[in-house]
């Protein structure tokens, strides 16, 4: 039996990976994905598989940065010394994403974009006397179902949008989870200034801290390291057992924040990112309709964070009994009716609802 089970196991990597290969000859010229290769192999095969690509012993949850050519032939016509500007844009419109001076560069990287979604992209080159821009290119981030982010100093971090239900997309950039900013039992910040500057990009409003105060978990914080512009909300949680039935009026907390629009842009974290963190995620998503298979495979990914100890699907499975016995015809109705039952309000379900979609 052991024999058959490894060969098994080598069977799927071989397909996986050639899968993963298959789609990366496919890809378009001005097609990426923002994946590591072997984040790719997990995202492509069957997520119970998750423990064979990261185990949570080390770094491996960062994406890829999207790495577009600078040509400045266009400027030919300019003399002297010229500075190159490069700027991204989320339509054709022009709505500005980036605008980064770079000097005598080839290429330039950017992290962070979301998934299935086209960009738009000029240079700018400037002399003394006048200015030229290059012709508007495109290019397109591809559906990789996870849009996990680069935030320096902080791993598990990814956004809990971009999932499709239904042929139609969950909104990304508004709700984000993450680990611990600052390291648990101290105020030594963990995030770099590169880090902060990153998140302060993506405009975020919010912090929802679950740590627990009690035992000095989150270091005696009562602010966000990101500055006094993000608000922070500390609501701790137990994380010893089934968070879910172990925590209801903290679920009750965090929902009545996620039911504000005005607190969007937020994000959400206890200390690695994927216990406490993972039950709310998976609260989240579940009430927006995401199926079973991604459930499992967002909290499969916190795998790939530096997390200290490997994730299985047990806590995704007692989450999934608790729900399935509620009633309602599906696990979006049924994840409806216990959140009710638990005393979230429903304004603050239906706004949450209403916000993502």
């Amino acid at each position: 039996r052991m024999k058959r089970f490894i060969f098994l196991i080598l069977v799927l990597l071989l397909l996986s990976t050639t899968f993963s290969c298959k789609k990366k000859e496919e890809l378009g010229t001005n097609e990426y994905s923002i994946h590591t290769n072997l984040q790719n192999d997990y995202l492509k095969t069957d997520y119970k598989l998750a423990t064979i690509y990261a185990n949570g012993k080390k770094e491996l949850s960062y994406p890829v940065p999207i790495k577009l050519t600078l040509d400045s032939s266009f400027c030919s016509s300019l003399n002297g010394s010229i500075t190159y500007e490069i700027k991204i844009y989320e339509d054709k419109e022009k709505t500005i994403l980036v605008s980064d001076e770079k000097v005598d560069e080839t290429f330039y990287e950017v992290y962070n974009l979301k998934i299935a979604q086209e960009y738009y992209w000029e240079i700018v080159a400037t002399n003394d006397t006048d200015t030229v821009s290059s012709n508007l290119k495109e290019f397109k981030v591809i559906d990789d179902k996870i849009r996990n982010l680069y935030i320096d100093g902080v791993t598990n971090v990814r956004d809990l949008g971009g999932y499709l239900v239904n042929g139609k997309r969950t909104k990304q950039g508004l709700i984000y989870r993450t680990s611990k900013l600052n390291d648990d039992e101290s105020t030594t910040p963990l995030i770099s200034e590169k880090g902060i500057d990153a998140f302060n990009k993506l405009g975020v409003k919010t912090e929802i801290d679950l740590r627990k105060t009690v035992d000095n978990e989150n270091g005696g914080i009562n602010y966000s390291l990101l500055g006094n512009n993000v608000k922070y909300y500390s609501i701790p949680m137990v994380s010893n057992g089934n968070c879910l039935t172990l925590n209801p009026n903290e679920i009750k907390q965090v929902f009545s924040i996620l039911g504000n629009k005005n607190n969007y842009p937020l994000f959400f974290h206890c200390s690695i990112g994927t216990d406490r963190t993972g039950m709310v995620a998976f609260l989240i998503n579940s009430i927006l309709g995401v199926n079973e298979d991604d459930l499992y495979r967002d909290y499969l990914f916190s795998n790939f964070g530096q997390i200290g100890s490997m994730r299985t699907p047990t806590a995704i499975n007692n989450y999934l009994n608790v729900i399935k016995a509620c009633n309602g015809n599906s696990l979006q109705e049924k994840t409806y009716q216990y959140l009710l039952s638990i005393g979230v309000d429903k304004n603050d379900i239906d706004n949450l609802i209403e916000i993502m979609w």
